[in-house]
């Protein structure tokens, strides 16, 4: 779950948005782990120094001794984190320079629940999007975790699904009791897979090319599509890639 660190050098202003943090933090159970507050840009570059993955959402007060809160984005960048940042103020004037650095939001002081909580609400729905997402499939070696990115195409014989991956190994599973299309639901409910065939689902982003009979993935597999869904599945292709020209 992701952690949210609070960095603001006035105590009382600290307090205040640690407990608005905090407040969103049991309205969404399950969604945030850890809030961390530090008292200025040095402690949270020093803290940040020894585990560039701790914190993915940023909380930072623009004026701060020492390295501001736009400066303080910019070497936490520097080093290597990607995560969100979230500028508090009592100025507009720094606005510009925080959205030079990929700031999420500029909010002004003081700052109220009801203009923090939708930012984070975008923030957590990045986060989750960005996540590597995978799938716990049962196969004949036991629970394997698979990424869905490593996924280049699923393939149903007698109730037996066979996971083709991007190293070109085939995973076998085992002999699932319900349909095709539920055991593969986690997988169709992402925009880059695609149901071409009552037997088969790809992952749009393994596909080389496609023709009016199959999708050619890289590495030369060829995953068919039946005429019944050829127009469906073309169109799924199509607008997960954004794509105006005919194929």
């Amino acid at each position: 779950m992701p952690n949210i660190a609070i960095c603001e050098d006035d105590l009382a202003t600290s307090r205040y948005i640690e407990g608005l943090v905090r407040a969103y933090q049991r309205q969404q159970p399950g969604q945030i782990d850890q809030v961390a507050v530090f008292l200025s840009s040095a402690q949270l570059l020093e803290q940040v120094a020894k585990d560039k993955n701790q914190f993915d959402i940023y909380l930072l007060d623009v004026l701060m001794p020492g390295a501001s809160g736009i400066e303080t984005a910019r070497r936490l960048q520097a080093q290597g984190c990607e995560g969100t940042f979230v500028f508090l103020t009592a100025s507009k004037d720094f606005a510009l320079d925080a959205f030079r650095v990929g700031a999420l939001q500029y909010l002004v002081k003081p700052v109220r629940a009801q203009d923090l909580y939708p930012v984070l609400d975008r923030a957590l729905g990045l986060l989750s999007r960005q996540a590597p997402k995978s799938i716990l499939v049962s196969t004949v070696r036991g629970k394997e975790n698979l990424a869905f990115s490593s996924i280049v195409y699923v393939e149903c014989r007698n109730h037996i699904l066979t996971y083709h991956l991007a190293d070109g190994t085939a995973l076998l599973g085992r002999t699932i009791r319900t349909s095709f299309e539920v055991a593969m639901e986690p997988l169709l409910r992402e925009p880059n897979f695609i149901h071409p065939h009552k037997s088969f689902i790809l992952n749009a982003d393994h596909v080389d090319r496609l023709t009016s009979q199959a999708f050619i993935m890289t590495g030369g597999a060829q995953v068919p599509i039946t005429k019944s869904r050829y127009s469906q599945a073309r169109s799924r292709y199509l607008q997960y890639f954004d794509l105006t020209t005919g194929l």
